[in-house]
């Protein structure tokens, strides 16, 4: 097998920690953009003959959507099912009104505090009512399944997401408080107070959205294109030597197959990457500065068309792209690609592209002899609330986005550069990357994650039993 980057570099890339610093721009393929770098599991060279690419593709799997799982909510953690409700619990025979009242009061404080659902006790568990036992957030189902009550995956996820969570809270309580004074000012028809405090409503919104973007689509990403879908499940526990019926939901599978993805593949686990990632926010669209960022510019059009057009076209395998070419990381699983027009551009007509704006840089890869204009229409997978069910073959969560590029050709008409054109110079994939399939029998996996996981992905029919 081919040896990509380590899964180090990889995370560090994806997750906004290049350690690499800038790089060369990317007019023309180079270290930081070429295609092959994609190539996993036994793929050979990719072609780069324009007229050899095919001029459509789509991945074998469909696809399928879910939550990227925010951080400020508290990852896969989030309660998304719903609260626990300790009005639906019943006292048992073995209960005194003490201890049932200390249940509730158990239940009662996760509404308020998530980290507190890890003060459950395994009795807590064995006596739950039906609608609590499906409110179990996905790690806490896991944790059960793997008879293990001191909830490591609940606890390291709730550990990880903690900093930002109370962040947002802060956050989130000074707008809070910026709203009743604004109301004061406004009775008081103080004007001046009223324009200061929006002021300082927005700056604080800005702080929020540098945060609230912060998830796991690095691991929601690559599973929605490389894993089949789960469905509805119900799963056995066993609590205190009581059987118990957990529902598993298709989201519950979801979020755990991509905090795996996200956290715990092992490092020998093959991965392709092709571009460098922007750690800067550009949030002006006239903003001149990020047109002289390297990390900005690329992923060079010629470099995204070769991938694509070998990836989907040829070998029918889905990819991820990061579709925000600043500092926000959106990883989303990308499924088919369609030239709606390509054309070759003479050298007048590239020069009246510049003269109106449509082509911000003027240089041209070296060797160029060709120049080719297209117009391809990407469809990605975006996210969608968790649900119970299955999604099947509904395909409402695609979104379509047109890049257009100019294509560079030498003079054995093979890809060596390109730029973007248009609206697509700011609006363009940062990077782009892909992962093996998830293994659940991995070291890692195992150690953190334990036989349930296996379990679990056979019993909602991820994998063969």
């Amino acid at each position: 097998m081919k040896s990509m980057q380590s899964l180090k570099l990889l995370t560090l890339t994806i997750l906004g920690c290049s350690i690499l610093g800038q790089q060369a721009f990317a007019r023309q393929i180079n270290a930081r953009n070429n295609p092959d770098a994609m190539r996993i599991e036994g793929e050979t060279a990719y072609e780069r003959s324009f007229a050899a690419l095919p001029l459509s593709g789509q991945s074998e799997n469909p696809g399928w959507s879910d939550d990227y799982y925010a951080v400020v909510h508290g990852g896969v953690c989030v309660q998304f099912k719903g609260k626990f409700d300790s009005s639906s619990e019943v006292q048992a025979a073995e209960e005194t009104a003490e201890e049932f009242a200390a249940r509730k009061a158990r239940l009662d404080n996760i509404k308020s505090n998530l980290d507190a659902m890890v003060e459950l006790t395994e009795k807590d568990i064995s006596l739950m009512s039906k609608d609590n036992l499906e409110i179990l957030p996905a790690p806490m189902i896991l944790d059960i399944k793997n008879k293990n009550f001191k909830y490591p995956v609940t606890r390291a996820e709730l550990q990880r997401t903690k900093s930002v969570r109370s962040k947002y809270d802060v956050l989130n309580a000074k707008r809070q408080e910026i709203f009743k004074k604004y109301q004061a000012a406004a009775v008081a028809g103080d004007k001046a107070a009223m324009e200061q405090l929006l002021k300082d409503e927005k700056a604080i919104v800005a702080d929020i959205n540098k945060i609230n973007w912060f998830g796991q689509c690095h691991g929601w990403a690559p599973v929605t294109v490389s894993e089949k879908e789960p469905n509805y499940c119900e799963t056995e526990v066993l609590a205190a030597g009581k059987k118990l019926i957990v529902p598993l939901w298709s989201s519950d599978m979801k979020a755990l197959m991509a905090h795996l993805a996200a956290h715990y593949r092992d490092n020998s686990a093959e991965s392709g990457f092709c571009g460098s990632r922007c750690n800067t926010y550009y949030q002006e669209p006239a903003d001149t500065k990020k047109l002289q960022d390297s990390a900005f510019v690329d992923i060079n059009p010629a470099s995204l068309h070769i991938i694509l057009a070998n990836k989907l076209g040829k070998l029918k395998k889905g990819l991820v792209l990061e579709v925000t070419a600043d500092a926000p990381v959106w990883n989303q699983g990308t499924v088919s690609y369609e030239i709606l027009h390509s054309s070759e551009k003479s050298a007048a007509e590239v020069d009246e592209m510049v003269k109106n704006g449509l082509i911000k840089d003027l240089e041209v890869a070296a060797g160029t002899v060709k120049q080719i204009y297209v117009e391809n229409k990407t469809k990605y997978i975006s996210e969608v609330r968790p649900h119970k069910e299955a999604m099947g073959n509904k395909q409402n969560f695609l979104h379509s986005v047109v890049y257009k590029y100019l294509l560079e050709l030498d003079k054995d008409g093979k890809i060596i550069g390109g730029r973007y054109v248009g609206e697509s110079v700011n609006q363009h994939p940062d990077f782009t990357w892909v992962n093996a399939k998830i293994n659940p029998y991995g070291s890692a996996a195992k150690k953190y994650f334990g036989d349930g996981m296996a379990t679990l992905m056979q019993e909602s029919g991820v994998t063969a039993k």
